[in-house]
């Protein structure tokens, strides 16, 4: 079963009432896989009637167009001061959103969604690993 599957239909054992649902993304690469299948899902949520946001860490790469139907928080830098800055920041919305779920795409995403559960662990956190099996358009170096 495909893993945007398995995803829903975790989401949908939650479905009691309307949730709000934080998609937390570090960057958001136009094309990009991960980006393409958190932007499905949020619009399959959107469709079933929940609250969708995002929050892109690195807010400098967020394009409004394709995120004009969401809310939309960003970060403005990476690193360990980003990190910091972004922890509070997506607490603050957390709690001001009163979010139910927080899905996390990427490795930064995750740890940042981790450390926001052990200070305000009001919310579901759901982590996700983007792979790909053809990775023949990557720049992998050899080392």
């Amino acid at each position: 079963m495909p893993a945007c599957l398995i995803l829903h239909a975790e989401i949908q054992k939650y479905k009691i009432i309307i949730m709000n649902i934080l998609f937390v993304l570090r960057d958001f690469p136009v094309g990009g896989g991960v980006e393409i299948v958190s932007l499905n899902l949020a619009y399959q949520f959107k469709k079933e009637g929940h609250e969708i946001s995002f929050f892109i860490m690195d807010g400098m790469t967020v394009p409004v167009d394709i995120y004009k139907d969401f809310k939309i928080y960003s970060g403005n830098s990476l690193g360990l001061i980003g990190i910091y800055k972004s922890l509070l920041s997506i607490i603050k919305w957390i709690k001001q959103g009163q979010y139910s779920v927080v899905i996390a795409a990427k490795e930064q995403a995750n740890i940042l969604t981790y450390l926001a559960s052990l200070f305000y662990a009001k919310f579901t956190p759901i982590y996700t690993r983007h792979c790909s099996f053809d990775v023949s358009d990557q720049k992998l170096s050899a080392t």
